[in-house]
């Protein structure tokens, strides 16, 4: 029986840390959650980022995290492609080489647009509250963008170090 190295453990780790990751992006770019406005009579209205979109800078921070989602979704995919090759030892060191290329750069520009688009909203959102009574509030759909947005980055470093180690069989 073949003993599993240390980079498909990783890659298996990686694969985890990216499909949360894009969870928590779908959801909370998806969500109506972003912030939270409270009314006249008492109840808090919840706003989804889709809904501040006909904004300039709503319509930036919209774009640069469904960017993000898209990114995530690559990432998810070709850690996958990654897995599956390792799994039928059909892995050659080129097309390690890409595979691990496009989950990275995937993971880097995916988080680091989810974080951006993130903030931009939070910021725009709180300016544009500033000289008003109400009582602007980020929601759950910001934070948990923000934290899939960092989980996709730390499993594209997962998948960068499980490309530097040994195929499944071989002497870990």
């Amino acid at each position: 029986m073949a003993k599993v190295g240390k980079p498909f453990k990783l890659t298996v780790a990686a694969l985890v840390d990216i499909f949360v990751a894009f969870l928590f992006i779908v959801i909370g770019v998806g969500s109506k959650g972003w912030f939270t406005l409270p009314t006249k009579f008492g109840t808090d209205t919840r706003t989804g980022l889709s809904d501040t979109s006909s904004e300039p800078k709503g319509q930036a921070a919209y774009a640069l995290c469904v960017i993000s989602t898209l990114a995530a979704s690559t990432a998810l995919t070709a850690i996958a492609i990654d897995l599956i090759t390792q799994l039928l030892k059909k892995k050659s060191k080129k097309l390690s080489k890409i595979i691990t290329l496009v989950t990275l750069i995937a993971a880097i520009v995916g988080g680091n647009f989810g974080i951006i688009g993130s903030i931009i909203h939070a910021a725009w959102l709180g300016a544009f509250y500033s000289d008003s009574t109400i009582s602007y509030t980020p929601g759950f759909s910001f934070y948990l963008t923000v934290i899939g947005s960092l989980a996709l980055i730390i499993g594209g470093g997962l998948a960068r170090r499980a490309r530097n180690g040994t195929r499944i069989g071989e002497n870990s």
